[in-house]
């Protein structure tokens, strides 16, 4: 996930030459790695939920208001 600047990716493939060409064609730059193994991504997930559900609120508030 991104946002054209920045990317977290979540227990990405050994194969990280895919996930550096993605990044690359976004011009984003990797910021976080997480691990399925790992507390911090249901952290994540929850921060990723938040993040959509603010960004939609948003855009409904817009588009009501135009």
């Amino acid at each position: 996930m991104h946002d054209g600047r920045v990317a977290v990716v979540v227990d990405p493939q050994r194969d990280i030459d895919r996930v550096e060409r993605l990044l690359a064609d976004v011009g984003a730059t990797l910021d976080l790695v997480v691990e399925p193994c790992s507390e911090s991504v249901q952290v994540v997930i929850l921060f990723l939920r938040c993040c959509v559900r603010t960004f939609l609120e948003l855009m409904f508030v817009h588009y009501r208001s135009s």
